[in-house]
């Protein structure tokens, strides 16, 4: 099990043959030895996510065993001029704090504009405290651009990476990524990198992402009050 974010020794539960109940029970010590090591008490950001794209892709390919010069790139900037194989970017179209309804779908919208307690717990390593959690959701909408010599080829990577996010859910959850919805794929183009004509299709995502901090509080003690009463 890995420490950190940037790692990609994750497993494939999808091609593992798990069965459901097997699928839970993984997650479950999965989560649990995250915990252990200190990440639920980060906060993981947009950027964040998109590394954890990156592991995910990474992670189906070596399961797949495609080869490193057929593998898709995930990158944070536009592809480079000199591609050889698909790639993906990403790009950040809007973010507000976390939205809710109260009644109705589409009433009484509120927002999360400020921190609110999430979990109050022992501390585990100082006895006589308590550790506490406050937490602020946003909504980001992000467009995953992907590109691909032809159109045939960036159509089929459009599915494969469908299939790759739905998959690993699970895994983005745990690491504090509370939702993350495919809203669809636009319109097809092409574009010019340099000397390179590729073809793109951008695909849309709303993912929530929440902002931690973790605070100890001393736990009040038995105080006695003297009062003296004077005549």
């Amino acid at each position: 099990m890995a420490s950190s974010i940037d790692s990609i020794n994750i497993p494939d539960l999808k091609l593992l043959g798990y069965s459901e109940v097997q699928e839970e029970n993984f997650i479950r010590k999965f989560t649990a030895d995250v915990k252990k090591l200190g990440e639920h008490s980060l906060s993981f950001s947009i950027i964040d996510f998109f590394k954890l794209v990156q592991n995910v892709v990474w992670t189906r390919q070596q399961s797949e065993g495609i080869k490193e010069e057929n593998s898709l790139l995930v990158l944070l900037d536009d592809p480079p001029e000199d591609i050889d194989t698909e790639a993906v970017t990403f790009v950040l179209k809007s973010r507000y704090p976390g939205q809710f309804n109260r009644g109705k779908a589409g009433q009484n919208t509120i927002k999360e504009v400020r921190p609110h307690l999430r979990s109050v717990i022992q501390h585990p390593d100082h006895p006589g405290e308590k550790l506490a959690q406050t937490g602020v959701y946003y909504d980001n909408w992000i467009t995953v651009n992907l590109y691909a010599r032809n159109n045939i080829t960036a159509l089929k990577r459009v599915l494969w990476l469908e299939s790759v996010i739905t998959d690993f859910i699970w895994y983005f959850k745990v690491f504090g990524i509370g939702q993350v919805i495919y809203e669809g794929t636009s319109q097809l183009s092409k574009v010019k990198i340099g000397d390179l004509e590729l073809f793109k299709y951008p695909m849309s995502y709303f993912v929530r992402t929440e902002n931690i901090t973790s605070y100890g509080i001393q736990e009040l003690k038995d105080v006695n009050f003297t009062t003296d009463i004077l005549n």
